[in-house]
This record gives structure tokens, C-alpha cells and sequence, in this order.
């Protein structure tokens, strides 16, 4: 687990980010949480970046 060692603030930043995409997304399927992104993108013209 060197990684861990390396990189602890880019791993808890990782962990963050997925955490808050969990509350922001709640129960989705993949698929949901997919079809989201893109109606976002369609509705932003793709400018929209996670």
C-alpha cells in the first residue's frame, strides 16, 4: 500500500469526491446516474465537468 503513502491527500480527495457523488446521486442505478450525465451534458452543450 505505497500508494497510500504517496498520495494521501490526492486518495482523500478520491475519497471525498466519491462520497459526495453517493449523497448527490443517492439510490441511482449506474444506468440512472448515467442517463443523468448525459441529459446534463445535452442540457449544459457539454460543458458541464465533474
Amino acid at each position: 500500500m505505497q500508494d497510500q503513502q504517496i498520495f494521501p491527500e490526492v486518495r482523500g480527495r478520491a475519497v471525498r469526491l466519491v462520497r459526495e457523488l453517493r449523497e448527490y446521486l443517492g439510490d441511482l442505478t449506474v444506468t440512472e446516474a448515467a442517463a443523468r450525465r448525459v441529459e446534463l451534458l445535452r442540457r449544459t452543450g457539454g460543458e458541464a465537468g465533474l
